[in-house]
């Protein structure tokens, strides 16, 4: 990560309100982003395709998540990880949480496999399947998903896989009370820092 990446990553953890990252966690950030665009050129991970792109829609766009994610060591299963975003970069900022990676894509789920052993990080697995493959039970305590699924379709098919009172938690654009009809739902407006977007980060429950 050059020197205008890092000052990217710094300021716009900064307008998030999170704590700054130590130099090891940068360091982290780092081998991630390099990694990311050395396999990007072979197995078309995602479409960002510069260190500025990855940093602020890749890492920075993941990192709001924090925003809506309650405290301690949660169980978070991560639905349709590709790249790694956003758990990869909650996790980096969050060590403490213990993640499940759902990607039913082979060359993706072999990224997220190496990144995970690259970095050191612990309490991750990645499962190489569909969520509707996923074995039935109430492991986790959060879901996340990056504008895979429709609100209602993240609840009825995510839901069932977390604890009562578990919660689910999307991103999305502007458009996302047409999700919401029939739902309960408590809405958080962010923007992302160092981009003319806003997001809307959707937190749902499980009854």
């Amino acid at each position: 990560m050059g020197p205008e990446a890092e000052r990217l990553l710094r300021e716009g953890l900064r307008q998030m309100g999170l704590a700054g990252p130590s130099e090891e966690v940068l360091k982290k950030f780092s081998t991630y982003l390099e990694e990311l665009l050395k396999w990007q050129k072979a197995y078309s991970l995602t479409g960002l395709r510069s260190q500025r792109e990855v940093v602020i829609k890749g890492f920075l766009d993941s990192a709001l998540y924090l925003l809506a994610l309650p405290e301690g060591p949660l169980g978070v299963l991560d639905v349709g990880s590709g790249a790694g975003f956003p758990a990869l970069p909650m996790k980096l900022l969050r060590p403490e949480l213990r993640l499940s990676l759902l990607e039913p894509s082979r060359k993706r789920a072999a990224f997220l496999r190496h990144i995970i052993f690259t970095l050191g990080l612990g309490d991750i697995q990645v499962l190489q399947q569909r969520l509707q493959e996923l074995a039935p039970g109430e492991a986790f305590d959060v879901a996340t998903t990056r504008a895979l699924l429709s609100c209602g379709d993240f609840l009825s098919q995510a839901g069932p896989h977390l604890r009562p009172g578990g919660l689910l938690l999307l991103s999305k654009g502007p458009r996302y009370k047409d999700e919401l009809e029939g739902l309960q739902a408590r809405v958080i407006p962010v923007r992302l820092p160092l981009a003319d977007l806003k997001r809307y980060l959707v937190v749902l429950k499980r009854p």
